[in-house]
């Protein structure tokens, strides 16, 4: 019934069924080989298979789910849990990562436990009896969807991871919005004081040059404040060409910059 078989993955009333190669996460399909892994974010929710192919008799149907070991990771198997009798082929289901960190799942590990319990008996004089009934309907099971493509229609994504996904992008849009406001202001900031410096530059030697004509170069108060003022309009002027060469501007990061 189960193919590939591992008599190591038996249990006393139960087997445990593998991941397999077909997967679907945020609605990708990611094929996996044998030991690759996959890591789904919190929330995230991938769609998966059974690397076992199932050959369900009839009197006999199939329970799976969830190792009890992989639910306390924080994942939930949301698939049927009945397989009936006729089922050939690989079982697939969605599994959603409800903890607040990665999980990692590795094609070919346990993921599943699956049990077996018997039906009546098709030759037994209780289904014979029922078959008697004209009520009794008489309902071969066929399957249907044999691939994971079949399963996973609509590509299944997690809406609250995409939120959360939008809500980082957002921050991160946010964040360089805030350095690039920074970078802004320190480059208007670095131009008002070239802007000063060369304005101070400007007012002093005009002040020199109207000392000089009235006062023929003598010492006087005008003059010692023009040599004052282009002292200070070059130590500003300094300043800002320093700032704006050296000094990193606010906000910015090695990431950013």
């Amino acid at each position: 019934m189960i193919e590939p078989f591992s008599p190591s993955q038996l249990r006393p009333a139960s087997y445990q069924l593998t991941l397999g190669e077909q997967i679907h996460v945020g609605g990708e399909s990611r094929p996996l080989v044998e030991s690759e892994s996959v890591t789904l974010a919190p929330h995230q929710v991938a769609v998966v298979s059974t690397r076992e192919t199932l050959r369900i008799p009839e009197g006999l149907i199939a329970r799976w789910s969830l190792r009890v070991t992989n639910i306390y990771e924080g994942l939930l198997w949301t698939g049927g849990p009945q397989v009936d009798p006729g089922w050939e082929g690989p079982l697939f289901c969605p599994i959603y990562n409800l903890a607040e960190r990665n999980v990692v799942l590795k094609c070919g590990e346990p993921l599943f436990t699956i049990d077996f319990v018997c039906t009546t008996d098709k030759d037994s004089d209780g289904y014979n009896g029922l078959k008697k009934d004209p009520k009794f309907p008489e309902i071969p099971f066929i399957p249907k969807r044999k691939s994971l493509a079949d399963h996973d229609r609509y590509r299944l994504r997690s809406a609250p991871y995409e939120l959360i996904e939008r809500v980082d992008r957002t921050e991160e849009i946010a964040k360089a919005a805030t350095r690039n406001v920074d970078q802004l202001k320190d480059r208007m900031a670095t131009f008002a004081l070239i802007a000063i410096g060369v304005i101070g530059i400007i007012v002093s030697a005009l002040t020199l040059m109207v000392a000089a004509q009235s006062f023929k170069f003598t010492l006087s108060i005008p003059i010692a404040i023009a040599t004052i003022l282009s002292i200070v309009a070059i130590l500003i002027s300094g300043f800002a060409l320093y700032r704006s060469m050296f000094v990193k501007p606010t906000g910015s990061d090695d990431q950013g910059s």
